[in-house]
């Protein structure tokens, strides 16, 4: 089973580039979709560290720090049986339109007619950062 796709390696990014983020705080993976070779490759991961770490290996032989504040494995929710899953979904799309229009882009008529109301979610943002994939931070101007 390969990994064409290099999920593993993305997963693995994806975590090594949020550890500021669950270093105080717990994370709860959940997955959009069920894939066995996804569930594979992220699932195995976390529960990797959590045997390891239950084994003794100490924080500085982990490649993850502070992974014990990942919440168990990855959860797994087809959208198409979950609310909650949909939610999502539906406030990630409505933050794209926002960054869309932050950064200037064309936006057609369907995303400028959703502009306002992806505005509204601006003051219930508890954290607002593009994180390149090299693991910059990107530094706004407080204006923009």
């Amino acid at each position: 089973m390969g990994d064409s796709k290099m999920l593993s390696v993305c997963w693995f990014s994806l975590l090594s580039m949020l550890q500021p983020e669950f270093e105080n705080d717990v994370i709860v993976p959940i997955m959009d979709g069920i894939n066995k070779n996804m569930i594979q490759k992220f699932s195995s991961l976390i529960k990797t560290l959590d045997v390891a770490r239950a084994g003794g290996l100490s924080e500085e032989n982990v490649s993850i720090r502070n992974s014990q504040n990942i919440f168990g494995e990855v959860f797994y929710a087809g959208s198409r049986f979950s609310v909650f899953t949909q939610v999502v979904d539906v406030i990630s799309y409505l933050r794209q339109v926002a960054d869309w229009a932050r950064e200037g882009l064309v936006l057609k008529d369907f995303k400028k007619a959703l502009l306002p109301i992806a505005r509204k979610l601006e003051p219930a943002m508890t954290r607002e950062e593009i994180i390149l994939m090299n693991g910059e931070r990107v530094i706004r101007d407080s204006k923009n």
